[in-house]
């Protein structure tokens, strides 16, 4: 594929060559700050799910109960309830339809406008984790009986999955919805074709597995278990790399939209994150709770966290004091937008600086970018910029990066194309 045509590919072109460009040459260390707190519940937080136009996130309780809680007016309401813990949530591709599980063996399919719930009760055991493929029309359920269950809700029909040898603590489909990975405590990982509910392949690990995921390309699936290792497994190679993080049981995994990280939750205060290019990882925030839940934003900068108190917590994307100037200023000029059309927006962008600046670089997500460069000799500490660029569908993140004779800096804007 042309980088031209993959602007995933683009992004992450642009971002490396600019590391290139630093003065420091420090490697990028992505770090997050508290940036809001909110008591949902009086008992822990289990699971929540962010909404795919990201303006509601579903929260599940260690008391079977589910709210439902805007993300920008942060009002809460009642869904509905298990009768023991919500172990996992998802939302359908629409967002009118929330899918749950739990200790009680149920996946109940909640339509979120009226709360009308359709329940499967096929487990005989405690379902820990439910995926939904890309078209919505199987859920696939993993269970403490051994199973894995693909139920299609419209029909009601049941496929039932039967070669782990013991509890299934992990499922989740391909992009493309033709394959199915599950993990679970036989220290098995079974990749399921779906047409036919055969297996594929199996990865056999040392001890239990707790976690499983598609990378975003459908090529390789993530590993977490109880042997402390995040494995990569690339299955088109048939080749599986493994990393340490920490010597702890790694209880979830989630990858980062839009760069080449892995969020890691260990049951713990601790969030780390991995590198997997460089094989380098990092602690990017202490908590002061016990984390069991994380959801993040299309564009990366904001990481949801349900903790052991009952809140949730916003987390913002701040950079690492080894990489930024954190003495550049960057700032979007008031009016903010200077015109939009429904393709198209004009924004105005102030850098300053106390040192010399040597370049600007704006670029987003459709693959545009414009670079500005200035001679030493002219000493600019402050410049204005202006650029018109193309706007995709949904979030638009901008990223703004300026080096100057002391460091660099690099600012993210969003703008929403409705």
């Amino acid at each position: 594929m042309n980088i031209k045509d993959d602007p995933l590919k683009r992004l992450k072109y642009l971002f490396y060559l600019l590391l290139l460009l630093s003065v420091h040459h420090n490697s990028y260390a992505i770090k997050y700050r508290v940036d809001q707190r909110f008591q949902v519940f009086d008992h822990p937080v289990t699971s929540l799910a962010l909404s795919n136009d990201q303006h509601s996130i579903a929260l599940g309780s260690k008391k079977g109960m589910i709210k439902i809680m805007d993300t920008k007016s942060h009002s809460q309401s009642d869904l509905g309830v298990h009768d023991a813990d919500v172990t996992a949530l998802r939302w359908t591709k629409d967002d009118q339809v929330l899918i749950s599980s739990s200790n009680d063996t149920t996946v109940k399919r909640w339509t979120v406008k009226d709360h009308t719930v359709q329940v499967m009760r096929e487990h005989r055991g405690a379902v820990y984790s439910i995926a939904i493929d890309p078209t919505g029309r199987w859920i696939a359920s993993a269970s403490a009986d051994h199973e894995v269950i693909l139920w299609e809700p419209l029909s009601n029909k049941i496929k039932k999955m039967k070669k782990h040898h013991g509890a299934v603590q992990s499922v989740a489909f391909s992009p493309n919805g033709k394959l199915l990975v599950s993990g679970g405590e036989d220290n098995r990982v079974i990749l399921w074709k779906i047409a036919t509910s055969q297996i594929m392949e199996i990865s056999q690990h040392s001890k239990a597995v707790y976690s499983v995921g598609f990378r975003p390309d459908g090529k390789a699936i993530i590993i977490g278990g109880a042997d402390h290792k995040v494995y990569i497994w690339n299955i088109l190679k048939r080749k599986k790399k493994s990393f340490m993080v920490a010597q702890k049981t790694v209880q979830q995994l989630i990858y980062h939209p839009t760069m080449p990280y892995i969020f890691i939750l260990h049951g713990d205060k601790n969030l780390y994150i991995l590198n997997y290019k460089t094989m380098k990882s990092s602690l990017v925030y202490q908590h002061d709770h016990i984390i069991n839940g994380i959801a993040i934003s299309k564009d990366g900068s904001t990481l949801y966290l349900g903790d052991d108190t009952g809140q949730i917590v916003y987390l913002k994307e701040s950079q690492s004091p080894s990489m930024t100037g954190d003495h550049i200023r960057v700032q979007l000029l008031s009016p903010k937008v200077l015109s939009t059309s429904k393709k198209k927006i004009t924004i105005k962008i102030n850098v300053t600086s106390p040192h010399t600046i040597k370049k600007v670089m704006i670029f987003s997500l459709n693959g545009h970018s414009k670079t500005w460069t200035y001679t030493v000799d002219r000493k600019l500490r402050q410049i204005e910029v202006e650029d018109t660029f193309s706007l995709i569908e949904g979030e638009n993140p901008i990223f703004i990066m300026v080096l100057d004779e002391k460091g660099m800096n690099t600012q993210r804007f969003t703008i929403r194309q409705k």
